[in-house]
């Protein structure tokens, strides 16, 4: 999947002397929100990496057998606790690389009323494209990200756990069986190529896929926010 989108190119001196400092920040907002969609994909690709080490591990331990080497039965078990965290890793960054992303969105859009010629020339209905394909790939970001960002304190007291608790049981898989828990504490699981993080906050159940999938709406949703700047792009015209 080529998943490579070119920045638009911009002449700053173009625009009146106020708006050009805003201007430099859209621009240096759109670069960013493209080597976003980069490292989306490292933490896919890290994922499944993990994901492929940690089952040779786990099936080279089931098939150890007493009479070998104990360290060799350590080391595997190390690996496996190793790719574990990656896995872990993987889910929590892609998160806040995905809330990172509409941030920079919205920083953009404050940034619009102090550059009105600059923002004469951007298509709004590619603007609103871009973000109901955001919105549909990660409906629930802006929340994900608290206890993605930090995941030993979300429910490390009992304060926080009444704060984000839910008033009702919540029905989730756990071990292969639907248990009922009053909160979900980054809850990660893996689905074959698809990573799924769950969590609780202030009682409502919130999560978001790093996948295939996810990464091509990601990318989508930046190619169309890049090209609603096409009109004012010098490079097009070249």
């Amino acid at each position: 999947m080529n998943l490579k989108i070119r920045a638009p190119f911009f002449f700053i001196e173009d625009f009146p002397e106020a708006e050009q400092r805003p201007v430099h920040y859209i621009i240096s907002n759109i670069s960013s929100a493209i080597a976003i969609v980069d490292h989306f994909q490292h933490s896919l690709e890290l994922f499944i990496e993990a994901r492929a080490r940690r089952e040779v591990a786990r099936k080279s331990l089931h098939a150890i057998t007493h009479t070998q080497d104990r360290r060799q039965s350590e080391d595997l078990e190390l690996l496996s606790k190793k790719m574990k965290s990656w896995i872990e890793m993987s889910a929590r960054q892609g998160a806040m690389l995905a809330y990172s992303c509409e941030q920079l969105r919205q920083k953009d859009s404050s940034l619009f009323p102090l550059c009105p010629t600059f923002y004469s020339g951007v298509d709004k209905a590619l603007l609103k494209e871009s973000r109901i394909i955001f919105q549909k790939a990660f409906p629930s970001i802006a929340k994900v990200r608290l206890p993605a960002a930090h995941p030993f304190e979300h429910g490390s007291s009992p304060k926080d756990v009444d704060s984000h608790a839910a008033q009702d049981l919540i029905e989730f898989p756990i071990h292969d069986e639907y248990l009922g828990l009053p909160m979900i504490d980054s809850k990660i699981s893996v689905c074959g190529e698809e990573l799924q993080y769950h969590s609780t906050v202030k009682g409502q159940l919130v999560g978001y896929t790093l996948s295939k999938n996810t990464l091509k709406m990601l990318f989508e949703s930046v190619r169309t926010y890049a090209l609603a700047f096409g009109q004012l792009d010098h490079s097009a015209c070249e």
